[in-house]
């Protein structure tokens, strides 16, 4: 006697159109209704047909195009987790290779992405293995473009399966970034289908971007004195790469003849093949490949016309794609391209800021702008000092950006001359004017960016700095007591800066005493010290504007500033010539006091582990200090949740005191 599922697989053998197979599965799910137990027999009715089948490639494909769309269906997804693991064993794996008849392995290939995108747990532990014949399948067809082309039925599912698992989990992607990344330069050059050419380049800068990520997303530090943090490598080793498969793999993907109608695909690639040449190259050659990707964006960049749609589209992605390429590019093999890139966007930020555009397009291109301002100016270095004046003038007046300017700052420090007589007298007024606890011209989040980019001038600028200084101070001390809830936390790292900047004239002139006094106030707070701010009224920041309140949304203010002040005392005891200043044995007795409190939220389990980390720096500038065993214990808890946590010379120290 046929069954429910006997007759359904024999429905799809004879309707092969997705909307028929769809009523046709609606219609079976109906007379199933909401009963598991009917479910599952249905299920396992399946199973029995797909493993009677196993000799029948086109049998099975009909049984696994069923389950793929039963799948679908909530009432047969509440029992299809306990038949998945068998299913993907018996009947999907083993017609995945690439061996396997044409019309199952793709039917294979279909239901295990289908399993993928809604049982994604499950589904983890079969990862691997699809990848490894994915792999397999690159491989082949790289070995059939010797003979003829590469079969594009076999290889497309296979890059739409590996994009899937890169969406699905990132890390087992790029744990296999040595193998497909060399497989896929290959395969690239000699493809001549468009469309599978488009898909393997897709996946090129899935796995790279993937990459490059850890470097690309890496935020400065808010006590580092610039905005771009120092080039991470990847931990991928692409050394087995050479030089003429990229170089070729480049030319080919240039080539005028298709580079035209694939640009907004290739484009975006182009800082990953910089990035490659990074690792992979000498720097003369790195230079040389730099130069050959920069070109085609500059070229694009001249030409494109901002007042159609089509190029403002192009315009974000090419800023985008540059300032990619300006972090990923070693800047000392690019320093003769500098120039001609700065002069390229600030032609660009004059055409955008000269009237006629959509305002949120004007926005959109000057934060683009900024970040690729402030990646060129990293890549410059001390070698923009000639530039300065100029930038100044003009293209920092077009952003109105604060960190522009300190970054300035930083690059030109070497530079006295121009830093005293015309960077510092224009800057630091308008940025003093600006901070005034009463001008409410600018928001919360600008406020923020205003005071980092304070506190980083002041440390950049060092001696220099010292007739800003005590203005700055009083600019710093009264938006600590009066915005404390609004932009605190930045107030309290550039307090620090400032420290660091001048630490003579901070001593000489007792403002060092005043400024470790609201550190210390500050890393002491608790509720309570919340609780009393609100209670008397509060300060005016204490009340935050909307778009304040959900920046700041399920994050705890007070964990922020007492993280921020552990911090910025932590960095001030590395100099020697402020330890005199700094209440050792209060702080240290406040330390160990906290150490051994319960902790029960996360924002409270970050504030104590920079408690212990001040504490341990602590212990390395005062050796006579003893920790008590209790607090030792409490490290060590501590230290093994958090491996990134230094805490050796706290837990040495104690047992010396054993």
């Amino acid at each position: 006697m046929a069954t429910r599922a006997s007759k359904l697989v024999l429905a799809f053998q004879t309707n092969n159109e997705a909307i028929k197979r769809k009523a046709l599965l609606k219609s079976t799910w109906k007379q199933i209704a909401d009963d598991s137990g009917e479910a599952q027999a249905f299920l396992n009715e399946l199973t029995d047909i797909a493993q009677a089948n196993v000799g029948s490639p086109d049998q099975l494909a009909i049984v696994i195009q069923v389950i793929d769309f039963a799948a679908q269906t909530v009432i047969l997804r509440k029992v299809m987790e306990s038949f998945v693991n068998k299913f993907v064993e018996s009947a999907l794996l083993p017609f995945i290779s690439t061996g396997a008849n044409m019309r199952l392995r793709l039917a294979s290939i279909a239901a295990f992405k289908s399993f993928v995108e809604k049982f994604e747990h499950i589904m983890d532990p079969y990862l691997p293995v699809m990848l490894d014949q994915s792999v397999a399948t690159l491989s082949t067809e790289l070995d059939r473009l010797s003979v003829s082309e590469v079969n594009s039925e076999a290889l497309l599912p296979t890059l739409d399966m590996l994009r899937l698992i890169g969406a699905s989990n990132e890390s087992i992607l790029l744990s296999y970034a040595d193998r497909l990344i060399p497989l896929n330069i290959c395969l690239v050059r000699g493809c001549e289908a468009e469309e599978l050419r488009l898909e393997l380049l897709e996946l090129f800068g899935l796995v790279l971007r993937l990459a490059f990520q850890s470097s690309l997303e890496r935020q400065s530090h808010p006590l580092a004195k610039t905005s771009i943090p120092p080039f991470l490598p990847p931990t991928t080793n692409f050394g087995h790469i050479s030089k003429a498969e990229l170089s070729n793999f480049l030319e080919s993907i240039l080539e005028p003849s298709t580079f035209k109608s694939t640009y907004k695909t290739v484009v975006p690639l182009l800082p990953w093949v910089v990035g490659l040449s990074r690792l992979i190259f000498s720097t003369d050659d790195h230079a040389q490949l730099a130069a050959r990707t920069l070109e085609p964006i500059l070229q694009r960049l001249e030409v494109v016309d901002v007042n159609t749609a089509q190029g403002q589209s192009e315009l974000t992605l090419l800023i985008r794609a540059l300032t990619k390429w300006l972090r990923l590019a070693d800047s000392d093999a690019v320093k003769s391209l500098l120039t001609q890139i700065y002069e390229v966007l600030d032609s660009q930020l004059v055409k955008v800021k000269s009237g006629g555009l959509p305002s949120s397009f004007v926005a959109k291109v000057r934060t683009l702008i900024v970040k690729c301002v402030t990646a060129l100016l990293a890549a410059f270095g001390t070698d923009f000092a000639a530039l300065a004046p100029r930038f100044l003038s003009s293209t920092a007046v077009h952003l109105a950006d604060p960190l522009v300017l300190s970054d300035l700052i930083y690059v030109t420090k070497n530079n006295s001359d121009l830093l005293h007589k015309t960077l510092l007298p224009r800057i630091i007024p308008i940025l003093d004017n600006a901070l005034q606890p009463g001008n409410t011209n600018y928001s919360p989040s600008v406020r923020k960016l205003l005071m980092t980019a304070l506190g980083r001038i002041a440390v950049n600028s060092g001696t220099l700095f010292k007739s800003y200084v005590q203005q700055s101070f009083r600019v710093m001390s009264t938006n600590l007591l009066k915005n404390k809830w609004t932009i605190g936390k930045e107030t309290i790292y550039a307090l620090a800066q400032l420290i660091q900047a001048e630490p003579v004239y901070m001593i000489e002139s007792g403002l060092v005493v005043e400024s470790i006094k609201l550190l210390f106030d500050t890393l002491r707070m608790d509720d309570s010290s919340h609780e009393s701010d609100e209670e008397s009224g509060g300060e005016e920041g204490a009340v935050q504007d909307a778009e304040e309140a959900e920046e700041e949304e399920d994050v705890d203010l007070l964990a922020q500033l007492v993280v921020a002040a552990l911090e910025s005392v932590e960095y001030l005891l590395d100099e020697p010539r402020l330890l005199p200043y700094i209440p050792v044995a209060e702080l240290d007795d406040h330390l160990q006091a906290e150490a051994c409190k319960p902790v029960f939220f996360e924002e409270d389990s970050m504030v104590r582990v920079h408690q212990f980390s001040l504490l341990n720096k602590l212990v390395q500038v005062q050796p006579s200090i003893a920790i008590s065993e209790s607090v030792k214990a409490a490290a060590q808890s501590v230290a093994a949740s958090y491996p990134d946590l230094d805490c050796s010379s706290l837990l040495a120290k104690s047992l010396q005191h054993e």
